[in-house]
């Protein structure tokens, strides 16, 4: 049986529940070539099992002995049953073996985990898995564990809150470390509430979800962790954990789901109060960090008064140099390794201290660091290679990660710049910033799996979108964008990308065609983002506000029954389903404008946005004269205004003398004046597209 895809059953209207499911071909978890999308049409034979089987059996060969950790086997299960499906179609009407083997098995492992922590009986335990299935008796509605949230605060102004050109060297280190310090936090959240990890159910985004026992108190856990958090991001980060109690009801029908998203608005709802329950027992803790420094030790990257070294001639402090060396060692580090701790812990280390190790990204066998505790692989899991390769004692676990960590290059191997990657663009040497995220998340799984949410569905919804973003974009960036574009953050259901212009925009429309792809181009499932064209030279928390600003635009965006699924860039709002218009509108006057032999003079672009601009007075005496008519409704009567005129008259003139392109230039108005397939409205979109791409930047 093949794994179907879990989009196929999201039922959001009545178009989304006529979708043809679509499935994945039988293939280990890393792989994240063509294998990766699924199709109508797979098959998946004995043969291909029994192949699967047999690389399972090499890797477990390459542990050199029996071992009980759970850490290495669950990393086993992800990478050997994210294809299998946890149970054999039969055939009961609508039944689709949408959940993989290991989602569920861990899942289940999760609940079985609470239950011993609460030391379960035996006998409890089955009245429990009764009532899970029927519904009723006495402990349907008994509360059986708890779901815990924990969320970051302050991620926006620690990540952007950046003032220097050094931003592009720190600015991927912090993002690293912001993923690792939610991750230790699910971590250390279930070592004190006695429990595997297994029980997280979830974690990216700064975000993560878990199974907790009854008995675990989340207060005590927040309370533990918060203070440890603060005090390392100088009170711009803080830990929320938001918590709800499930009983054997929850986890039948959508309620699973519901208390999902309710767990979710609690940890939100704590991180309005950020600083409040600490400030009132430990204020130095709080606000401390305020008076550190001085005004002559500013460090030139994060602005704090703490400068104690230099990055390429300019002061920053211990926290920024560190954060400079991680982002320089995520483009080849091959393992995130988890070591005893040290005397001199640097950087997150000084976090990771605190529970009893560190941690250090590596790319080579380096005989100085302390002794091995974990080895994580990164965008892979080949126990053989890291075995010969790092020679790690034999009692320590083992386990991989996917991470977007693809950045350009410069010749000499040093990450490039932002001024750099500006450099790269066609054109305009400019830089694009892209920012985007999977629409109605909430919706879908609120709503969209509807009587099928069941904790396994969720954790296999949440993990595939994860794959995604994290491992498949990582894949595609990095063999079609090497160049040009590289990732600030990509994970859980949202990215953010910086690079070249000319390439931010190709991957944006590529991003979106590939999403379609992998959901089975399921109607209910979208993206939204927006795209900022800016001077490299521009502070990033500009840049990345400028990028927020246009997301917000794209997922606003209103078009008769449609919303979001659209794209800003330019200050233009497209819809997807619109957006190839423009495409071959950009295409047509890009191809006049640079042709070899006889190219349309720039004048040509020119007067095409001097008719624009016409049209843009002209419409902007409707809205004063029409307040309150809708948007289309003002477009439409705008379409007739003497702009169009001008366009006809003016367009002769060039056809007239410039016989050449004459056919080419009647495609133009014809294009302009289409009232079913408009761009008109949004002309400055592609003429701005073909301005940033013809410039000559000698010139």
């Amino acid at each position: 049986a093949s794994l179907a895809n879990i989009f196929a059953g999201i039922r959001v209207d009545a178009a989304a529940s006529r979708e043809t499911p679509t499935y994945f071909p039988l293939v280990q978890h890393d792989d994240f070539g063509p294998q990766f999308m699924p199709s109508p049409s797979v098959t998946t034979s004995e043969t291909d099992y029994c192949a699967l089987w047999e690389a399972f059996l090499h890797a477990v060969e390459s542990l050199k002995g029996p071992t009980l950790d759970l850490t290495t086997w669950l990393a086993l299960m992800r990478r050997f049953c994210s294809r299998i499906p946890a149970a054999t179609p039969t055939t009961l009407r609508g039944y689709l073996p949408d959940i993989n083997l290991y989602d569920h098995s861990r899942s289940v492992a999760a609940l079985a985990a609470c239950f011993a922590a609460d030391e379960t009986t035996e006998a409890k335990a089955a009245a429990i898995q009764d009532a899970m299935v029927s519904g009723r008796g006495t402990l349907a509605d008994e509360p059986l564990c708890q779901l815990v949230c924990g969320t970051l605060s302050g991620i926006q102004d620690f990540l952007y809150t950046i003032v220097s050109k050094q931003a592009a060297k720190t600015l991927r280190g912090r993002s690293f470390v912001l993923q690792l310090a939610a991750e230790v936090c699910a971590e250390q959240t279930c070592i004190h509430a006695c429990v595997p990890a297994c029980c997280v159910i979830y974690c990216g985004g700064g975000r993560f979800f878990a199974l907790l026992p009854l008995g675990a108190d989340v207060p005590d856990i927040q309370s533990r962790l918060s203070g440890r958090v603060l005090d390392h991001f100088h009170g711009q980060v803080a830990l929320h954990l938001g918590a709800v109690t499930l009983t054997a009801n929850d986890f039948k029908g959508n309620s699973f789901a519901a208390q999902w998203s309710k767990a979710g608005m609690e940890a939100n709802r704590l991180r309005t109060q950020r600083l409040t329950q600490l400030a009132a027992s430990d204020y130095d803790k709080a606000f401390g960090f305020l008076d550190e420094g001085g005004a002559d030790h500013k460090c030139g990257v994060c602005g704090r008064n703490d400068a104690t070294t230099a990055l390429d001639e300019t002061p920053i402090c211990n926290d920024c140099s560190y954060y400079a060396n991680i982002g320089k060692a995520l483009r080849t580090a091959r393992w995130l390794v988890r070591t005893n701790t040290s005397h001199a812990p640097e950087g997150f280390n000084e976090f990771c201290v605190l529970f009893g190790y560190e941690l250090h990204l590596v790319d080579r066998p380096n005989s100085r660091l302390p002794r091995m505790q974990q080895v994580i692989e990164l965008n892979g899991f080949d126990l053989a290679r890291t075995r010969e390769d790092l020679r790690p004692p034999a009692d320590i676990s083992f386990g991989y990660r996917m991470l977007a960590q693809a950045w350009p290059q410069s010749t000499d191997g040093a990450v490039k710049t932002f001024e750099e990657l500006a450099h790269c663009a066609t054109g305009a040497s400019k830089l694009g910033v892209f920012r985007a995220d999977v629409d109605n998340l909430g919706a879908l799984f609120s709503s969209g799996l509807g009587e099928r949410a069941t904790i396994s569905r969720v954790a296999s919804l949440s993990a595939a979108l994860a794959d995604f973003f994290e491992g498949y974009l990582n894949n595609l960036v990095s063999t079609r964008y090497a160049d040009t574009v590289g990732f600030i953050y990509s994970g859980g259901d949202d990215l953010f990308v910086v690079g070249a212009w000319s390439s931010v925009l190709e991957f944006a429309i590529e991003l979106r065609d590939r999403l379609d792809e992998f959901t089975g181009h399921h109607p209910a499932v979208s993206l939204s983002g927006g795209v900022a064209v800016i001077d490299h030279g521009l502070p990033l928390r500009f840049a990345a506000e400028l990028a927020r600003d246009a997301e917000e635009a794209a997922k606003s965006y209103e078009r008769g029954t449609h919303t979001k699924n659209a794209l800003t860039a330019f200050g233009m709002t497209v819809g997807f389903e619109e957006l190839d218009r423009f495409i071959q509108f950009r295409n047509l006057v890009h191809r006049m404008l640079t042709d070899a032999a006889e190219p349309m003079p720039a004048g040509f672009l020119r007067r095409l946005y001097d008719i624009w601009d016409t049209y843009l007075r002209e419409r902007k005496v409707i809205e004063k004269n029409r307040r309150g008519a809708t948007m289309d409704a003002i477009r439409a009567e705008a379409r007739w205004q003497r702009w169009r005129w001008a366009l006809a008259y003016n367009l002769h003139r060039f056809s007239r003398r410039h016989e050449r392109w004459k056919s080419e230039v009647d495609e133009v108005r014809s294009r302009i004046l289409d009232v079913d397939r408009s761009i008109d409205d949004r002309l400055g979109l592609p003429l701005r597209w073909v301005e940033l791409l013809t410039r000559d930047e000698e010139e």
